[in-house]
């Protein structure tokens, strides 16, 4: 599995990834497997060297946010309930797995990231930049392009827009486009993207008691 691009400002968070699952021989054996998933004001990514504990996490979570005793997944349970999924996969000791979850908790910008790697589990939880947004890359796990170019090239896209500019629109622009450069220089990505996005529903309220209010 791939490549996965996480951008979040206190607006909009967005996620994109391509749909390449390679085997073992570096060959392609599916063309179009969805590596990001969106439950309620969260938007989660994947990436890693099998799809078992995605499915897993997938099916984990579809179950827990239809269940009529849990009516709304909250930040707190849906990352346990990832780590005690990848946890299952702790005994296999090839197995590697990065997981991105950016939202909005009650509000405000949430960036956690939780990986399986030498069978231990590693979790970081990440704010805003100084500039007003973060950008989180999961990198191809047998693959990265020298000294992280991908990564570089999206922030210099970023950086040489107004800040006004930087609008959902841009982001998925920039993001598509740096997809299809790593696609270009990669054997383990693909161009068929998937795309998720939320937006910061409580500023949307505030803004609305605001303009009814008239101030």
């Amino acid at each position: 599995m791939s490549f996965v691009s996480a951008f979040i400002t206190k607006d909009f968070a967005s996620i994109m990834s391509d749909g390449q699952v390679t085997g073992e021989n570096k060959k392609a054996v599916q063309e179009d497997y969805k590596k990001i998933i969106k439950v309620n004001n969260f938007l989660i990514g994947f990436t890693g060297n099998s799809t078992g504990p995605v499915d897993l996490i997938k099916k984990a979570v579809g179950e827990t946010d239809s269940s009529t005793e849990m009516p709304f997944l909250s930040k707190e349970i849906l990352l346990l309930l990832i780590k005690e999924l990848l946890n299952k996969y702790r005994k296999i000791r090839h197995a590697k797995i990065h997981v991105v979850v950016i939202g909005f908790n009650e509000g405000e910008p949430s960036i956690n990231t939780i990986s399986l790697d030498n069978s231990e589990i590693y979790e970081q939880k990440d704010e805003l930049e100084d500039n007003g947004y973060r950008l989180i890359i999961l990198y191809p796990s047998d693959y990265r392009l020298e000294n992280k170019s991908e990564g570089n090239k999206f922030i210099e896209k970023i950086e040489a827009l107004n800040g006004e500019n930087i609008t959902l629109y841009t982001i998925k622009k920039i993001q598509n486009d740096i997809n299809n450069f790593v696609a270009d220089n990669s054997n383990t990505v693909n161009k068929h993207i998937f795309s998720e996005y939320v937006k910061n529903g409580r500023l949307r309220s505030e803004f609305k008691k605001m303009r009814n209010l008239n101030i």
